[in-house]
C-alpha cells in the first residue's frame, strides 16, 4: 500500500505533538565581575601592615614612608681631620721660635708654649730643660692658680725621711754639683731630701716660691721676689764658718755671708689647708727671707733659710727655727734637723716631722743624741721652686 493511500472513515490521523523550541533568556548583567574578596569602598584606604615594636605595640607609620634608599643629609657631615690643637688656630700666628728650637730652658717657657702656641699641655710633671747647655730633668709645676705656674723645682725637705739636711751639711747648702746625702733624681722630688744641682747652680731666678706639703699634698705656699737675678746657691754659699762647726768666731768675718737678705717682697700667699704652725719657719705673717742666718740672740743658732722680719731679728735664748738648722753652732753635740718652728725655748721640742725621733737611731748622732728628739708633731715639708 502506497503510504499516500486514502485513510479510513472514521480513523483518526496520528499528529506528532511538537517539542517546543527552548526559550532564551539574557542573564542580566552583572554591574562588576564577581570575585572572591570584597571591594573595598572607593574611599576607604587599606590599613597599613603592622610593624613589630618590642613592646607589642604597633609602632605609628612614619611620613613619608620609609625608602630602600638612604636618606640624604639636609647638610653635608663634617669630615673629621685630627689637629694638634684643639682649638683652630689662626694660620697668621706664629709659632714661637723658643717653643721649636729644642732648647726650652725653664718650666715657664714650657707653660707659655702650651696651646695653642706651641703644642705642649699644661699640666705639672717632669720635663727637660736646657741649663747651661745641659739637659736637665726638672719637676716642673704649672698650676696656674700657684702664682701663675711655670715653676721650676730646685730642692726639697723631706722632714720624714730618715736623713738630716742641717745647716753644715754644705754639700746640700753650697755646693754646686754634689747633693750631700739628698737624693738628685727627679721622680724623688716631692718624696725625699732632694736636689737638683745644675738648677741649684746655674738657673738664674727672679721669684721663688716655697710649698709646704705632706708628702705631695700641697697644704700652702707663699711666693716671693728674689732681691737680684740671680741663682738659689748664690745666696747660700759662703754660709760655712771657717772653723768648722764652731760659728762664733767666724760670724762677721768676710768669708761668712750671714744674714743675707734673699727676698724683696711677698707676691702671693695661698689660702692656707689644714693646720698650718702659727710658728712655720717660712711662712711667717708677712717676712721676708733670710740665708745663713742666725735667730737666736745669745747663743750661735744658725739657719740656711728663715723667714724675719729683719736680718736683725733674734728670738729668745734656747730657741732657734728656720729650715737647715743648728742650734748652738759654737759648741759641739747640740741639736740640728732639717727644719725648726718658731717657739718659746723650743730647743727640745721644735723639730719638724721626725726625723729626730728617737725610733730613728740611724740618725741619731746626727741629731745629737738626745737633743731634738722631743718632735713639735709638726708634719710639714717644704718643696723649693724658681722662676
Amino acid at each position: 500500500m502506497s503510504v499516500f493511500a486514502k485513510k479510513n472513515k472514521g480513523e483518526k490521523c496520528f499528529t506528532p505533538t511538537p517539542t517546543p523550541s527552548p526559550t532564551f533568556k539574557p542573564t542580566p548583567y552583572p554591574s562588576a565581575p564577581p570575585t572572591d574578596t570584597p571591594t573595598p569602598s572607593p574611599t576607604e584606604v587599606p590599613s597599613p601592615t603592622p610593624t613589630y615594636s618590642p613592646s607589642n605595640h604597633p609602632t605609628p607609620v612614619p611620613s613619608p614612608v620609609p625608602s630602600d634608599h638612604p636618606t640624604q643629609y639636609p647638610t653635608p657631615i663634617p669630615t673629621f681631620h685630627p689637629t694638634r690643637h684643639p682649638t683652630n688656630v689662626p694660620t697668621a700666628t706664629p709659632v714661637p721660635e723658643k717653643c721649636l728650637d729644642g732648647t726650652i730652658k725653664t718650666c715657664q717657657e714650657y707653660f707659655d708654649c702650651a696651646e695653642p702656641a706651641g703644642g705642649y699641655n699644661k699640666s705639672s710633671g717632669i720635663y727637660k730643660i736646657t741649663v747651661k747647655g745641659q739637659i736637665t730633668p726638672v719637676y716642673c709645676l704649672m698650676n696656674e692658680t700657684i702664682d701663675q705656674g711655670g715653676w721650676t723645682q730646685v730642692m726639697n725637705l723631706n722632714t720624714q725621711d730618715g736623713l738630716v739636711e742641717h745647716y753644715q751639711q754644705d754639700g746640700f747648702w753650697e755646693s754646686a754639683s754634689a747633693a750631700g746625702k739628698a737624693k738628685t733624681e727627679v721622680h724623688d722630688s716631692w718624696r725625699a731630701d732632694y736636689k737638683n744641682p745644675p738648677v741649684f747652680a746655674n738657673f738664674r731666678a727672679d721669684k721663688l716660691l716655697i710649698v709646704l706639703h705632706q708628702s705631695g699634698q700641697i697644704m700652702a705656699w707663699r711666693s716671693w721676689d728674689l732681691t737680684s737675678h740671680a741663682t738659689l746657691r748664690s745666696y747660700l754659699v759662703g754660709g760655712m764658718p771657717k772653723s768648722g762647726s764652731h760659728c762664733a768666731g767666724a760670724l762677721g768675718a768676710s768669708n761668712f755671708e750671714a744674714n743675707r737678705q734673699m727676698t724683696k717682697a711677698i707676691r702671693h700667699t695661698s689660702a692656707l689647708k689644714g693646720k698650718i704652725n702659727a710658728g712655720d719657719p717660712i711662712i711667717h705673717k708677712r717676712d721676708n727671707l733670710y740665708t745663713n742666718t742666725r735667730t737666736d740672740g745669745s747663743k750661735c743658732d744658725v739657719a740656711r733659710i728663715a723667714a724675719k722680719s729683719s736680718a736683725t731679728e733674734q728670738v729668745t735664748a734656747g730657741s732657734m727655727f728656720g729650715l737647715g738648722v743648728y742650734a748652738k753652732a759654737d759648741l759641739n753635740g747640740r741639736p740640728h734637723a732639717d727644719a725648726y718652728i718658731r717657739g718659746t725655748h723650743n730647743w727640745k721640742q721644735g723639730a719638724v716631722g721626725y726625723d729626730c725621733n728617737v725610733d730613728h737611731s740611724a740618725v741619731s748622732n746626727e741629731c745629737a743624741g738626745g737633743y731634738g728628739q722631743g718632735v713639735s708633731g709638726y708634719l710639714m715639708q717644704y718643696a723649693i721652686f724658681v722662676k
